[in-house]
């Protein structure tokens, strides 16, 4: 049981992550001997809402997952960022949901302590401990082992915690998403961000090839 706990909170920061582009010092536990000025999301950070209403934390899971949407609050992240929201819808049916896994990781939590001031890397269930980056490393590459993305030039050893938050700004490019868009939604304050932006995915190139070769009529002053 403790075994399977574990797997599932990890699983479920990837997921969340992911979606919330997060820096991995925001939800895993730092080691005992080193201090960061990241302030982890707790679970007092989040909330959720149904038909624009917020449904309080200490609602049953079966509650929580039902949400349509959820906010992670800032209070003070690693450049300095205080105050603001940033909010995923919930995907009904799929797979993967950040409301979901953001749902069974606050009521995890809120079973183990009634402090809404804990970390949402408490594993919960009566299990002492957080998840750490180390944990998060290994499940991300434990991943792409299993889906053998060699086969597509990816390693295991290509990939680590830091994946999922550029992984997430690579998801929004690739799907349309503009410039800016990708900036607010990592809280980038410049454009140093693009170095996620990987050019070898082919897609990024479509119908780059064909527009170069197209003649274009012009005239040089």
């Amino acid at each position: 049981m403790g075994h399977a706990s574990q797997n599932g909170a990890v699983i479920d920061l990837c997921t969340i992550a992911f979606f919330f582009l997060l820096r991995v010092g925001e939800y895993t536990m730092p080691a005992a001997n080193r201090r960061t000025r990241t302030v982890q999301f707790r679970v007092q950070d989040v909330k959720f809402y149904k038909n624009g209403l917020i449904l309080p934390n200490t609602a049953p899971l079966h509650l929580l997952v039902q949400a349509d949407g959820v906010a992670l609050c800032i209070d003070n992240q690693k450049n300095g960022t205080r105050g603001e929201t940033i909010f995923q819808h919930a995907l009904p049916g799929q797979i993967i949901c950040p409301v979901c896994a953001l749902a069974r990781r606050v009521s995890a939590v809120m079973q183990s302590t009634s402090d809404a001031s804990s970390p949402i890397s408490l594993i919960g269930h009566g299990i002492t401990g957080h998840i750490t980056s180390s944990n998060v490393r290994v499940c991300v590459r434990s991943s792409v082992s299993a889906l053998r993305l060699y086969r597509q030039g990816i390693k295991a050893s290509d990939v680590g915690s830091h994946s999922l938050r550029a992984g997430g700004a690579m998801s929004m490019k690739l799907n349309g998403c503009d410039l800016i868009s990708i900036m607010k939604a990592g809280r980038w304050t410049s454009l140093t961000f693009l170095t996620y932006i990987h050019n070898q995915v082919a897609h990024l190139g479509a119908n780059i090839t064909h527009r170069m070769a197209t003649r274009v009529p012009f005239f040089s002053f």
